[in-house]
Protein backbone atom coordinates (compact mmCIF):
# COMPACT_ATOMS: atom_id res chain seq x y z
CA UNK A 1 0.00 0.00 0.00
CA UNK A 2 0.73 3.37 -0.29
CA UNK A 3 1.16 4.31 3.19
CA UNK A 4 4.16 1.10 3.82
CA UNK A 5 5.72 2.45 0.75
CA UNK A 6 6.09 5.40 2.33
CA UNK A 7 6.94 4.58 5.55
CA UNK A 8 9.99 2.28 3.68
CA UNK A 9 11.49 5.33 2.26
CA UNK A 10 11.08 7.67 5.15
CA UNK A 11 13.15 4.64 7.02
CA UNK A 12 15.45 4.03 4.17
CA UNK A 13 16.28 8.15 4.40
CA UNK A 14 16.59 7.85 8.02
CA UNK A 15 19.21 5.43 7.46
CA UNK A 16 20.75 7.55 4.87
CA UNK A 17 21.20 10.76 6.85
CA UNK A 18 22.59 8.37 10.11
CA UNK A 19 25.32 6.71 7.51
CA UNK A 20 26.19 10.05 6.79
CA UNK A 21 26.79 11.32 10.04
CA UNK A 22 29.74 8.64 10.58
CA UNK A 23 32.73 10.58 9.18
CA UNK A 24 35.36 8.38 7.61
CA UNK A 25 37.79 9.57 10.48
CA UNK A 26 35.99 6.83 12.56
CA UNK A 27 37.27 3.67 10.61
CA UNK A 28 40.53 2.45 11.93
CA UNK A 29 43.66 2.72 9.89
CA UNK A 30 45.61 -0.25 8.17
CA UNK A 31 47.50 -2.26 11.22
CA UNK A 32 51.11 -0.64 9.82
CA UNK A 33 49.56 2.53 10.46
CA UNK A 34 49.98 4.20 6.63
CA UNK A 35 48.60 2.07 3.43
CA UNK A 36 50.64 0.24 0.80
CA UNK A 37 50.94 1.41 -2.69
CA UNK A 38 52.76 0.21 -5.86
CA UNK A 39 54.70 2.23 -8.35
CA UNK A 40 53.20 2.62 -11.43
CA UNK A 41 56.12 1.45 -13.26
CA UNK A 42 56.45 -2.20 -11.11
CA UNK A 43 56.19 -4.97 -13.28
CA UNK A 44 52.71 -7.01 -12.68
CA UNK A 45 55.22 -9.83 -11.00
CA UNK A 46 56.56 -7.42 -8.59
CA UNK A 47 53.20 -5.75 -7.48
CA UNK A 48 51.96 -9.43 -6.48
CA UNK A 49 54.64 -9.57 -4.27
CA UNK A 50 54.10 -6.18 -2.84
CA UNK A 51 50.12 -7.64 -1.82
CA UNK A 52 51.56 -11.02 -0.97
CA UNK A 53 53.80 -9.64 1.32
CA UNK A 54 51.15 -7.10 3.01
CA UNK A 55 48.31 -9.88 2.89
CA UNK A 56 46.00 -7.68 0.77
CA UNK A 57 43.99 -7.71 -1.87
CA UNK A 58 44.18 -4.86 -3.49
CA UNK A 59 46.59 -1.37 -3.16
CA UNK A 60 46.99 2.22 -5.03
CA UNK A 61 49.03 2.41 -8.10
CA UNK A 62 51.28 5.46 -7.67
CA UNK A 63 51.97 7.32 -10.86
CA UNK A 64 56.01 7.12 -11.59
CA UNK A 65 55.49 9.13 -14.57
CA UNK A 66 56.58 13.07 -13.61
CA UNK A 67 55.20 14.52 -16.66
CA UNK A 68 51.77 13.14 -15.86
CA UNK A 69 50.05 15.41 -13.38
CA UNK A 70 47.89 12.42 -11.79
CA UNK A 71 48.91 11.69 -8.55
CA UNK A 72 47.11 7.74 -8.61
CA UNK A 73 46.13 5.91 -11.57
CA UNK A 74 43.85 3.44 -10.03
CA UNK A 75 43.54 0.11 -7.13
CA UNK A 76 45.92 -2.82 -8.54
CA UNK A 77 43.11 -5.65 -7.59
CA UNK A 78 44.59 -9.48 -7.15
CA UNK A 79 41.33 -10.53 -8.23
CA UNK A 80 41.23 -8.75 -11.45
CA UNK A 81 45.07 -9.58 -11.87
CA UNK A 82 44.20 -13.24 -11.99
CA UNK A 83 41.43 -12.84 -14.14
CA UNK A 84 43.60 -11.09 -16.52
CA UNK A 85 46.20 -13.46 -16.32
CA UNK A 86 43.75 -15.98 -17.16
CA UNK A 87 42.26 -14.56 -20.00
CA UNK A 88 45.79 -13.44 -21.44
CA UNK A 89 48.14 -16.62 -21.04
CA UNK A 90 45.47 -19.55 -20.08
CA UNK A 91 45.07 -21.70 -23.39
CA UNK A 92 42.79 -24.47 -24.10
CA UNK A 93 46.26 -27.09 -23.76
CA UNK A 94 46.52 -26.18 -20.14
CA UNK A 95 50.16 -26.03 -20.80
CA UNK A 96 51.17 -22.86 -18.07
CA UNK A 97 52.40 -24.25 -14.44
CA UNK A 98 52.62 -20.86 -13.01
CA UNK A 99 50.90 -17.48 -13.46
CA UNK A 100 53.36 -15.94 -11.26
CA UNK A 101 56.26 -17.01 -13.14
CA UNK A 102 55.78 -16.59 -16.51
CA UNK A 103 57.66 -14.26 -18.72
CA UNK A 104 55.19 -11.99 -19.82
CA UNK A 105 54.10 -11.33 -15.86
CA UNK A 106 58.26 -10.75 -15.09
CA UNK A 107 58.63 -8.44 -17.83
CA UNK A 108 55.62 -6.49 -17.88
CA UNK A 109 54.66 -3.16 -16.38
CA UNK A 110 52.04 -2.02 -14.85
CA UNK A 111 51.61 1.47 -16.99
CA UNK A 112 52.43 -0.63 -20.07
CA UNK A 113 49.17 -2.63 -19.66
CA UNK A 114 47.30 -1.64 -22.87
CA UNK A 115 43.58 -2.03 -21.88
CA UNK A 116 44.45 -1.01 -17.45
CA UNK A 117 40.77 -0.70 -16.78
CA UNK A 118 40.61 -5.14 -16.99
CA UNK A 119 44.33 -5.32 -14.63
CA UNK A 120 42.50 -2.25 -11.90
CA UNK A 121 40.34 -0.69 -10.87
CA UNK A 122 39.32 3.56 -11.06
CA UNK A 123 40.93 5.36 -8.31
CA UNK A 124 37.85 7.15 -6.68
CA UNK A 125 39.19 8.95 -3.78
CA UNK A 126 37.33 10.45 -0.34
CA UNK A 127 38.22 12.93 1.75
CA UNK A 128 38.70 12.64 5.60
CA UNK A 129 35.75 14.63 6.12
CA UNK A 130 33.37 12.59 4.35
CA UNK A 131 30.95 9.90 5.61
CA UNK A 132 30.49 6.36 5.79
CA UNK A 133 27.59 7.43 3.25
CA UNK A 134 29.53 8.47 0.08
CA UNK A 135 31.96 5.38 0.50
CA UNK A 136 28.69 3.05 0.00
CA UNK A 137 27.44 5.46 -3.07
CA UNK A 138 31.22 5.05 -4.14
CA UNK A 139 31.29 1.26 -4.31
CA UNK A 140 28.06 1.01 -5.52
CA UNK A 141 28.58 3.62 -8.36
CA UNK A 142 31.46 2.22 -9.58
CA UNK A 143 31.49 -1.72 -8.56
CA UNK A 144 34.47 -1.34 -6.27
CA UNK A 145 34.57 -2.76 -2.43
CA UNK A 146 37.36 -0.40 -1.46
CA UNK A 147 37.90 3.25 -1.63
CA UNK A 148 40.69 5.14 -0.60
CA UNK A 149 40.57 8.29 1.79
CA UNK A 150 43.45 11.11 0.48
CA UNK A 151 44.34 14.81 2.40
CA UNK A 152 44.29 17.50 0.16
CA UNK A 153 48.03 16.90 -0.20
CA UNK A 154 47.59 13.87 -2.07
CA UNK A 155 48.69 11.69 0.93
CA UNK A 156 46.59 8.48 1.22
CA UNK A 157 45.40 7.78 5.08
CA UNK A 158 43.00 4.97 4.65
CA UNK A 159 41.85 2.62 2.77
CA UNK A 160 38.17 1.84 3.19
CA UNK A 161 36.55 -1.74 2.67
CA UNK A 162 32.83 -3.10 2.32
CA UNK A 163 33.98 -5.80 5.43
CA UNK A 164 35.15 -2.25 7.22
CA UNK A 165 31.70 -0.86 6.16
CA UNK A 166 29.91 -3.86 7.44
CA UNK A 167 31.99 -3.43 11.17
CA UNK A 168 30.90 0.06 11.37
CA UNK A 169 27.40 -1.21 11.01
CA UNK A 170 28.00 -3.80 13.93
CA UNK A 171 29.06 -0.85 15.84
CA UNK A 172 26.33 1.31 15.20
CA UNK A 173 23.60 -0.87 16.09
CA UNK A 174 22.47 -0.08 18.92
CA UNK A 175 22.07 3.69 17.91
CA UNK A 176 20.66 3.32 14.57
CA UNK A 177 18.04 1.59 16.50
CA UNK A 178 15.14 -0.83 15.95
CA UNK A 179 15.18 -0.46 12.06
CA UNK A 180 17.92 -2.53 11.74
CA UNK A 181 15.50 -5.22 13.28
CA UNK A 182 13.92 -5.24 10.11
CA UNK A 183 14.23 -7.57 7.24
CA UNK A 184 15.87 -6.43 4.04
CA UNK A 185 13.16 -7.02 2.44
CA UNK A 186 10.74 -4.69 4.30
CA UNK A 187 13.35 -1.97 3.64
CA UNK A 188 12.99 -2.50 0.12
CA UNK A 189 16.79 -3.35 -0.25
CA UNK A 190 16.05 -7.50 -1.58
CA UNK A 191 14.81 -6.79 -4.88
CA UNK A 192 14.50 -10.41 -6.57
CA UNK A 193 17.74 -11.07 -9.18
CA UNK A 194 19.71 -13.86 -10.43
CA UNK A 195 21.89 -15.23 -7.83
CA UNK A 196 24.73 -16.54 -9.46
CA UNK A 197 26.16 -20.05 -9.29
CA UNK A 198 28.25 -23.18 -10.37
CA UNK A 199 27.98 -27.11 -9.76
CA UNK A 200 30.55 -28.47 -7.70
CA UNK A 201 31.50 -30.70 -10.47
CA UNK A 202 32.07 -27.10 -12.92
CA UNK A 203 35.41 -25.91 -13.42
CA UNK A 204 37.26 -23.60 -10.83
CA UNK A 205 37.49 -21.42 -13.99
CA UNK A 206 33.87 -21.36 -14.81
CA UNK A 207 33.14 -19.72 -11.34
CA UNK A 208 36.57 -17.27 -11.61
CA UNK A 209 34.35 -16.26 -15.16
CA UNK A 210 31.27 -15.66 -12.82
CA UNK A 211 32.97 -13.33 -9.92
CA UNK A 212 34.65 -11.44 -13.31
CA UNK A 213 31.27 -10.82 -15.30
CA UNK A 214 29.22 -10.13 -12.66
CA UNK A 215 30.98 -7.82 -9.82
CA UNK A 216 30.94 -10.31 -7.27
CA UNK A 217 32.65 -11.02 -4.22
CA UNK A 218 31.87 -14.49 -4.27
CA UNK A 219 30.31 -17.29 -5.58
CA UNK A 220 28.32 -20.06 -4.21
CA UNK A 221 29.16 -23.81 -5.27
CA UNK A 222 26.43 -26.17 -5.46
CA UNK A 223 26.54 -30.21 -4.74
CA UNK A 224 24.39 -32.51 -6.76
CA UNK A 225 21.58 -32.09 -4.71
CA UNK A 226 21.35 -28.26 -5.13
CA UNK A 227 22.54 -27.61 -1.66
CA UNK A 228 25.21 -24.59 -0.89
CA UNK A 229 28.57 -26.79 -0.20
CA UNK A 230 31.16 -23.71 -0.44
CA UNK A 231 31.87 -21.13 -2.15
CA UNK A 232 34.73 -19.71 -4.40
CA UNK A 233 35.78 -16.08 -2.80
CA UNK A 234 37.71 -13.52 -4.31
CA UNK A 235 40.02 -14.08 -1.33
CA UNK A 236 40.24 -17.29 -2.79
CA UNK A 237 41.34 -16.74 -5.92
CA UNK A 238 44.86 -15.08 -5.21
CA UNK A 239 46.13 -18.54 -4.44
CA UNK A 240 45.95 -18.93 -8.26
CA UNK A 241 49.17 -16.39 -8.52
CA UNK A 242 50.60 -17.46 -5.37
CA UNK A 243 50.33 -21.06 -5.59
CA UNK A 244 51.28 -22.66 -8.56
CA UNK A 245 49.53 -26.12 -7.48
CA UNK A 246 46.45 -23.99 -6.97
CA UNK A 247 46.87 -23.02 -10.25
CA UNK A 248 46.83 -26.34 -11.53
CA UNK A 249 43.45 -26.53 -10.91
CA UNK A 250 42.00 -24.26 -12.95
CA UNK A 251 40.52 -26.68 -15.60
CA UNK A 252 39.70 -29.18 -12.94
CA UNK A 253 36.12 -29.19 -10.80
CA UNK A 254 35.67 -26.73 -8.46
CA UNK A 255 35.60 -29.18 -5.77
CA UNK A 256 39.23 -30.30 -5.82
CA UNK A 257 39.92 -26.34 -5.25
CA UNK A 258 37.51 -26.42 -1.94
CA UNK A 259 39.62 -29.46 -0.78
CA UNK A 260 42.65 -27.82 -2.03
CA UNK A 261 42.00 -24.12 0.00
CA UNK A 262 40.53 -25.71 2.92
CA UNK A 263 43.30 -28.06 3.27
CA UNK A 264 45.76 -25.02 2.80
CA UNK A 265 43.67 -22.88 5.93
CA UNK A 266 43.70 -25.78 7.95
CA UNK A 267 47.68 -25.69 7.68
CA UNK A 268 47.97 -22.47 8.81
CA UNK A 269 45.84 -22.85 11.70
CA UNK A 270 47.28 -25.71 12.80
CA UNK A 271 50.55 -25.42 11.37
Amino acid sequence: SISIMASVRAEREALNRYFGQIPLSEFPLPPTGKCVTVMSNATIAQAVEVLATHNILAAPIANADPCDPRKFLGIIDMVRVACYLLDALYNEEHSLDSLRTHEYVINTRLQDVHNESVLWAPFVPLRPDESMLDAMLIMGRYHVHRVPVMKLDGTIVNFITQSAVVEQLCLHSKTVGPILDRTLEALGLAARRECFTVNINDSLFAAIRAIREHHISAVPVLGVDGSVVGNVSARDLRQLILNPAIFRLVAQPVRQFLSAVSAIEHEAMCP
